[in-house]
Parts: structure tokens; C-alpha cells; sequence
């Protein structure tokens, strides 16, 4: 007989119809790696990348999470970095980000597994605790639309990454990755300098092999990162030298003086004034109102920030692999360690923060017989990370803000550490039984969310209006400090919240027929209750009380001390779905495909984080000047804890009827303790079909609702308090009231397109998606991550519903790589960007934010060498604002432009920039790198 080959790929379900003709006929079955055919037994929308285009796609930092943005049926610009802290577009942050959004859900839904085992943070949704380096993967699955049980949360994009095990042959490979500011095009806008120092070198090598030839296998990878990063693209807002020495002869005895003089500016250079005194006064200037301060006073100018700081990382993995007759045993680990230097823009503050990782997964397979096996894996991810621990900070000092964007005095936060733990348990049983593939599963995981953060609760921040006040000793706020109610004093204000949660589900592949595949399945999900450990103390729960209405409920609601932040466990989360693919032709050429299902995001511990700083647990109350406790502006005696600093006296242990504080409105944040986990029903359509020359084409339509979607916003508050001139608030006992609820609606439609092709070594893919998403605005959570966009006010939710803020209209991506005919065959050209236009964005000008039309702003091309935007023909009222900076919901600012040839491939300076379009801020600059890549493969 002709060998047949079946290619079974990450979370795949395969169908292989076997026909034997007469007696004596032997077929044989082999498993290797070929090109892209139409899988017939699937129902996912999904796109998977393989070891080859790992290798070949340009990868941003060598991260192969920014390949899920150029999957079908995806919006968003992938692992784009800053989205958590010590977050970069490289494989070394504890907590990655991918700006990945699907079915219509953003990058909170993402789900993330390694080996079938989640990684994904228990605090903050959508974040990968674990990147592996890509020479350590063997095929990632980018899941727009799966209708399995297996796993649940995931109403976004699910990402399940396979790891590279060893072989019976002894492999390895070896790379070198080098860039630094000298292989960066220069053009007409770059400073006569040149670039500012940065450099990267990335060296990378794997190696594999037989411990024991058919038996016993291992791997192993490293990857070691030595780079500097320019912090030389933002332009910040400094005092100028005239205002230094005016404040030494006015006010040459005040703390915010000798702050100035004691830690001056460090390795700036100034590229113009930015306000003079009559622009920051106005007609005080040169009166007693405004200390005499002359007219023509420079008081602050525009200045570049000029180190460029290290960022130095090491990962490395081990994985082994044993084969009995009927077992297998697995093991891996991953170890990754961060140094990232803070070079603060004052003298004196330098600190080096460290983050690292350490996982560890085991899997144990047993067949019992040919019909059933069982999979039983264990896996432990522990994340750490540390900020202001390295001693060069001084901490004595309070942290110093100044309205309007002018720099403080300030450093890295801390000193703190925070430390994450998972434990994940899961057992699945596999069964046989004729037609039927039957899968039985149970999963229990926990975790904790360990936050020794008793220092930056120690340390006040004060808030100035401006530098004048900060030289006269004038706050206008002080913040920041935990305060123990009962007692009136400073507080410890560490923490650590626990979690475990329980999953069990059945699911049924069904092989109807030979054309026919259906997958069904159920799920219940208990996400727990978070509660703190002993040594944690109270917490309190806002419970709004019995009223006509909403607003009477509020007037009368109270502060409750709970020991858990739930009435009870959010068990009641049951998932059906059900997921077809159908054949008509049974030649494999065409498959329908499509499902329906239901899916509850989890709400993750960090939540727990509302209501920690409740009375009466530790509050953090605000003191402002003219109030009946005004904030104490003073300096600390110690750089260490509690450092010394002088507060406030707030009122001991008295607590009125509804757990307030007597005398102080104190801010009192807090859940529903009935609240669910959000429900989305996600159903989708579809066809796929293959023409000749291997080109593959497909077309379908996906769709989501969701229903009591968390949302959140100040609820102690009505229209109209402020007309008597006084803030009265509906519940006098308390100040902000920042409640979260079931309460928020999205829908999705969308139309997808895509189509590819592999041709010997050379493949490329594009999809076009139109889609529409809307909602009613996010709650200011860990669970929506989207702090910046809560509703206005908590009336009529539904006159709120509007595009949300990660829908793109129209989105097209593109990637491939084409091989080059040589003698080895190692030359290739390869590319990948993405198209997303309709993108709501706010536009700042002059201070004054606004929301951009649709019409007015048009598209984003995202390539992997940088991000371009074009703006469709302005409106007649757009074309009377002054050319201005856009601003990204997520606070990343970019120059848009009319067309690409205005823009081309130059890299914008601020100084040239200013020339041509006016002040200007900040850039985020556009750029063409060229990337030296040596690579040696044995």
C-alpha cells in the first residue's frame, strides 16, 4: 500500500478516513511535518505557527507572541511591550502583555497555555507570567474560535504554545542578534548628533538528543540579552536654571528649594523654553500674589532626557522526556532573570530593579489499553519582582508631582517586592469508544498574591499646583500613606490574598460521519472566594442597603469588615458548547465549519485589591490644603521604614453608624458581593476550501453578546451636587465610592477573510476582517484592564453604548517569507504588518482632550519595524486645530500623517519636528531598523 501522512498539529482535531480493500493489504501511518491541507475534523478559527516560521518571521525582540497579531480574525498589535511592569517586546518580563483581541473581547479574555498547563497571571487577566524564547517552541496555536471544554475563561484568544522535546539525533542550533544606534537610517530629521546610545545583543543556542536512543530524551535552550535602552524619544517639562536661582534669593529656606538644589537635574539637554512667568501667571506675575516673580522669567523649559539605561536578561530551559510500553514521563522547567536600570532625571536616585520567573510542569501518561489513556500533569510558575531594593534611593525624600506634566521629584517606586504563586493540578481521561472520542477532565489550581509593599505606603506623595508652591511649601494634597483607623497611625501596608479555584468537564469528538465531525462538551467552573491570609488583617465591603432606588441605596450604605470578598464561591459557571466541521465533497478540498458556546472569564485575585483599603481595614486617605486635616509637607530621618516622615493626626478609633470615619470623608471602594463572572456567548460560521497551487481560502462570520460584563464607576455622587458650591455627596460618611457590579453589555459582529499558502519553504497568509464591537465603557479593574475609560456615571448604563475602545473597523494582516534559490537554501526574504483602521483614539491639544471622529482618523500600519498612522482628509472643523499629537487609549502617543510618502521610513526629531508642525510634546518615533542576525545550525 502507498503510505499515507497525517499531520497533527497543537489543540487539532485531526480526521484520517483509512480504507482497506481487500485482505493482505497493510497501510502504515507516520507523523510528520508537511505543508498547510484543510483539516476536515476541525471546527476552530484558529492559525498555527510552526518551528520553521518561528525561525523565519521578523520577530520583534524575538518574541513570538507578536506573531498572534497576524492571525485571522484578530485585532490588536500583539506583544507590544510597557503593558505591566518590566514589560518589553522581548521573552524576559514576568508579566506579558499581548494586545490581542477576539470574538469581540479584549486582551483581558486572552488565555495562555505551555504544554496544556495555564500560565496565565492570576492578577492581571490576559498576561502571559511565562514567554518562552522561541528557539524553545515547537508550534504555537493561535485559537480565535474554539468550541472545546478543555479549557475555561479564554473568551478572547486562547494561545497554546507546545515546547521542542529531543529526538534520537543530537541537534542544536546557535544565534547572534546585534543592533545598536549606528545601524538606524539617518535622514534629514535626525539630530545633527545623531541617535542617542542604545544597543542590543541577543545570543541564543539549543541542544538536543537521545539519553537513551528511543527511550529517554532532552532539550535544553538559552538565551542571554545584553542591552541598553534610549530614553532620549520624550521631551519632559523641567525647571529652568532662572527659576532655580530666583527660588534660592526669594525663598532660599524652604524644603522645595534645597530639594531643587539638593537633587538638580541629571543629563538633560535643553531644547527651548516652555513657559515664561507671564504664561504661567498670567497678570500675577511681578505682584506679591505670585511671590514678585519677574515677567520674563523663564520658569520652565522643554528638555531631552539623555541616558540610556541596561536592561539585561537570562532565560533557560530544560526539558526531559521518558518512554515506557505504556507510559510516558515528561518534565521541564524555565528559569528567566531581569535586571532592568531606573536612571531617574534628578541626581541621587538610581536603582536596578530585578524580575524573574521561575516554572516547573511534570506530566505522567498512562495507556491502559488501545481505547484509554490517562494524562495527569502537575505545573508551578512562581514570578517576582522588586523595585527600589538596590539602596540608591532616598527614600527620606517624599515622592513630588507638579500639575500640568512638570517633573517632581520623584524615583522608582518602593521599596517593594510582589511575588506570585501558581499551583496547577489537572488529570484528563481519554476513552475510545467507537465513533466517540470521550474526554473526562478535572483541573484545581491556587495561588496567592504576595505584596510586601510596606514601604511605598510609608511615603507620602505631595501634589503641587506649581513650581512656585513647591518653592513656597505650599501642597495642595498629600496621599499615599496607610493610616490604621482605630488607632490613627501609619500602618504596615503589606498584604497577601489567596485563591483556589475547581473545573471539571466532559467532552465528546464525534465522528457522526466520514464527512462529519461534531464536537460537544460541557464545563462547570468554581472560581472561589480571594480572602486574606492571618497576617493580613481586615478588610471592608461596601453593601449597599434596602432603597427606593439606586441613589437611596448608596445614601445608606455601609463599610463591613469581611473575611472574604464574596458572599460565597463563584461556582455557579456552567459552559455547553458545541463546535461542527462538515465535508461535503470527502476529498478534504472544502470544510464548513463553525459552533456555538459559552464562556465566563474568571475574576483573577488581583481584584481582591478593591477592598483592602476599606475601613475598617487600612484607609489611604487624602489630606488637602484648606481641609480640617491639611497635609504636613516634611522631609523623612531614615532611608528605610518607616523613614521618619511627619503626619497628619486623623482621629482614633472612632467609626460612625455606616463605618466611617468621623471627621474624614475617606475614599471606600468595593464589590458587589453577589457579583458573577461575566457570561459571553460566542457563535460562529464558515467555510474553507482549497484551490489549486496549495492556495487555501476561507470565509466566515463570528459573533459574541456578552452579558453582566463588569462595570464600575463612583457611585457616591449625583448631577447637580456642586451647583450650591459645595461636594455633599449622597453618602456624607465617605468620600469616592468606587463600586464595581454586573452591569456592562458588548456585542460583536464581524466578517472574516483569509487566505494562504505554502510553497516548498516559502508560505505567506493575509486576512481581512470588517467588524464592529461595541459596549457601555469599562470599570476601572484588574478584570477589564482598562482603568482610564469607567462609565460617567452609574444611570442608564445602555445611553453609554458606543465602539469600544479596541474596535478596529477594518483590519488587515500580512505575513511571509520567500526563500531565495540558493546553493543551501538559506536566504529568504521575510516581512509582517497589519492594517487596522477606524481605531478610536483621543486627540490631546493644548491640555484639552477630545474624542477624534471616525472619519477624521483613519488607519494604523503596524509592521514589525515600526508603527505608521494615517489620517483620512480632515473635516472643515479639523482643518481649523493646530497639528497635534494623537493619543492611544492605552497613553502611547504617535504623529499621524497624511499619507505614507509624507512619513516614509524617517525617523522624527523633536527639534527639526517642532519646524514643521509646531510644538510638540512627545513623539513616539517612527523607525526602520536593520537587524544583523548571524546564525549557525548543526
Amino acid at each position: 500500500s502507498t503510505p499515507a501522512t497525517v499531520t497533527v498539529y497543537t489543540e487539532q482535531v485531526a480526521t484520517f478516513n483509512l480504507r482497506l480493500n481487500v485482505a493482505g493489504v497493510s497501510s502504515q501511518v507516520s507523523v510528520s511535518a508537511e505543508t498547510d491541507t484543510i483539516d476536515t475534523g476541525d471546527s476552530r478559527l484558529e492559525s498555527t505557527v510552526r518551528t520553521q516560521q518561528l525561525q523565519d518571521l521578523p520577530i520583534e525582540g524575538r518574541n513570538f507572541l507578536g506573531l498572534v497579531a497576524v492571525a485571522p480574525g484578530i485585532t490588536g498589535h500583539g506583544a507590544v511591550g510597557n503593558g505591566a511592569p518590566g514589560d518589553a517586546p522581548d521573552n524576559f518580563s514576568t508579566e506579558k502583555t499581548v494586545d490581542a483581541s477576539g470574538n469581540g473581547r479584549n486582551y483581558s479574555g486572552n488565555q495562555f497555555t505551555v504544554d496544556g498547563l495555564n500560565i496565565t497571571s492570576n492578577i492581571l487577566l490576559g498576561t502571559a507570567n511565562l514567554t518562552p524564547n522561541p528557539d524553545s517552541i515547537q508550534e504555537m496555536a493561535v485559537q480565535t474560535n474554539t468550541f472545546s471544554v478543555e479549557n475555561g475563561r479564554g473568551s478572547s484568544v486562547q494561545i497554546a504554545i507546545t515546547t521542542k522535546s529531543g529526538s534520537n539525533q543530537y541537534h542544536g542550533t546557535g544565534s547572534y542578534f546585534f543592533t545598536d544606534q549606528h545601524l538606524w537610517a539617518r535622514t534629514e530629521f535626525t539630530p545633527t548628533t545623531g541617535y542617542e546610545p542604545f544597543k542590543k545583543n541577543d545570543l541564543a543556542g539549543t541542544f538536543g538528543g537521545p539519553i537513551i536512543k528511543n527511550h529517554t530524551f532532552f532539550f535544553a535552550s538559552v538565551e542571554d540579552l545584553r542591552a541598553q535602552v534610549s530614553q532620549a524619544t520624550q521631551v519632559h517639562v523641567v525647571e529652568s536654571p532662572e527659576f532655580v536661582a530666583f527660588a534660592k534669593q526669594a525663598y532660599a529656606n524652604s524644603i522645595g528649594t534645597k530639594l531643587l538644589t539638593q537633587y538638580p537635574l541629571f543629563s538633560v539637554v535643553t531644547t527651548g523654553v516652555n513657559q515664561t512667568a507671564q504664561q504661567a501667571f498670567g497678570s500675577a506675575c511681578g505682584t506679591p500674589s505670585a511671590g514678585n516673580i519677574p515677567c520674563d522669567l523663564p520658569v520652565s523649559d522643554n528638555a531631552r532626557f539623555k541616558p540610556s539605561p541596561f536592561r539585561n536578561a537570562l532565560q533557560y530551559n530544560f526539558r526531559v522526556d521518558q518512554s515506557f510500553s505504556k507510559d510516558r514521563l515528561y518534565f521541564s522547567m524555565y528559569r528567566t532573570n531581569l535586571d532592568t536600570e531606573n536612571i531617574a532625571i534628578r541626581q541621587g536616585f538610581h536603582d536596578v530593579g530585578n524580575n524573574n520567573t521561575k516554572a516547573y510542569q511534570a506530566a505522567y501518561t498512562h495507556i491502559f489499553n488501545t481505547n484509554l489513556l490517562n494524562d495527569f500533569s502537575y505545573g508551578q510558575i512562581r514570578v517576582q519582582g522588586s523595585s527600589g531594593e538596590s539602596g540608591g534611593i532616598p527614600f527620606h525624600v517624599p515622592d513630588i508631582g507638579i500639575d500640568g506634566g512638570q517633573e517632581g521629584i520623584n524615583g522608582p517606586w518602593g521599596p517593594a517586592t510582589f511575588i506570585q504563586n501558581n499551583y496547577n493540578w489537572r488529570d484528563v481521561v481519554t476513552l475510545l469508544k467507537g465513533k466517540h472520542s470521550l474526554k473526562f477532565g478535572y483541573e484545581f489550581w491556587k495561588g496567592d498574591d504576595d505584596a510586601r509593599f510596606a514601604g511605598p505606603y510609608y511615603r507620602p506623595h505631595f501634589q503641587f499646583a506649581t513650581l512656585l508652591t513647591l518653592v513656597q511649601d505650599q501642597p495642595r494634597e498629600e496621599s499615599g500613606v496607610n493610616f490604621n483607623p482605630l488607632t490613627g497611625k501609619p500602618a504596615d501596608g503589606a498584604y497577601r490574598h489567596l485563591l483556589n479555584t475547581n473545573g471539571i468537564f466532559v467532552q465528546d469528538d464525534w465522528k457522526v460521519k466520514p464527512d462529519l465531525t461534531l464536537t460537544i462538551g460541557i464545563r462547570w467552573d468554581d472560581y472561589g472566594n480571594p480572602h486574606p491570609d492571618e497576617k493580613t488583617g481586615a478588610e471592608g465591603n461596601v453593601f449597599l442597603e434596602t432603597g427606593s432606588d439606586l441613589n437611596s441605596r448608596v445614601a445608606n450604605a455601609v463599610v463591613k469588615a469581611v473575611k472574604q470578598t464574596y458572599a460565597g464561591r463563584l461556582n455557579k459557571n456552567f459552559s455547553p458548547r458545541l463546535g461542527f466541521a462538515f465535508n461535503p465533497d470527502r476529498h478534504g478540498m472544502t470544510v464548513f465549519r463553525g459552533g456555538i458556546g459559552l464562556y465566563h472569564n474568571w475574576i483573577p485575585l488581583g481584584e481582591d485589591n478593591r477592598v483592602r483599603q476599606n475601613p475598617p481595614g487600612l484607609i489611604t486617605p487624602t489630606f488637602r490644603a484648606g481641609d480640617p486635616i491639611p497635609p504636613i509637607f516634611a522631609l523623612g530621618t531614615t532611608d528605610q521604614p518607616p523613614f521618619g516622615f511627619t503626619f497628619p493626626t486623623i482621629p482614633a478609633g472612632q467609626l460612625d453608624s455606616r463605618g466611617g470615619l468621623v471627621g474624614i470623608r475617606a475614599q471606600a471602594n468595593g464589590i458587589d458581593p453577589k457579583i458573577t463572572p461575566d457570561s459571553t456567548y460566542i457563535y460562529t460560521a464558515g467555510v474553507e476550501r482549497q484551490l489549486p497551487v496549495k492556495l487555501i481560502v476561507s470565509g466566515h462570520y463570528s459573533g459574541s453578546y456578552t452579558y453582566n460584563g463588569i462595570i464600575g464607576t463612583d457611585i457616591n455622587r449625583f448631577p447637580g451636587d456642586l451647583l450650591d458650591g459645595t461636594l455633599d455627596r449622597l453618602n456624607p460618611s465617605f468620600g469616592t465610592m468606587y463600586y464595581e457590579f454586573n452591569g456592562n453589555v458588548i456585542k460583536y459582529n464581524a466578517g472574516i477573510f483569509a487566505v494562504r499558502q505554502t510553497l516548498g519553504h516559502s508560505f505567506w497568509q493575509a486576512s481581512y476582517t470588517l467588524s464592529r464591537v461595541t459596549d457601555y465603557g469599562q470599570a476601572g479593574s484588574r478584570v477589564n484592564r482598562d482603568p482610564g475609560y469607567a462609565v460617567p456615571t452609574q444611570y442608564n448604563l445602555s445611553q453609554y453604548e458606543a465602539p469600544a475602545d479596541w474596535d478596529a473597523t477594518h483590519r488587515f494582516a500580512l505575513a511571509g517569507t520567500y526563500e531565495i534559490p540558493s546553493p543551501r537554501n538559506n536566504v529568504s526574504v521575510k516581512r509582517g504588518a497589519s492594517v487596522a483602521c477606524g481605531l478610536p483614539l483621543a486627540n490631546w491639544a493644548d491640555a484639552r482632550k477630545e474624542r477624534v471622529r471616525a472619519e477624521e482618523l483613519c488607519c494604523r500600519i503596524d509592521s514589525r519595524f515600526g508603527e505608521i498612522f494615517l489620517r483620512t482628509p480632515p473635516s472643515a472643523a479639523a482643518q481649523e486645530r493646530e497639528p497635534s499629537l494623537r493619543v492611544l487609549p492605552t497613553g502611547q502617543q504617535v504623529l499621524l500623517v497624511e499619507s505614507l510618502d509624507e512619513i516614509g521610513t524617517q525617523v522624527l526629531a523633536e527639534e527639526s519636528l517642532e519646524e514643521h508642525i509646531g510644538p510638540v510634546d512627545h513623539i513616539d518615533h517612527e523607525r526602520l531598523h536593520l537587524l544583523v542576525a548571524e546564525t549557525r545550525q548543526f
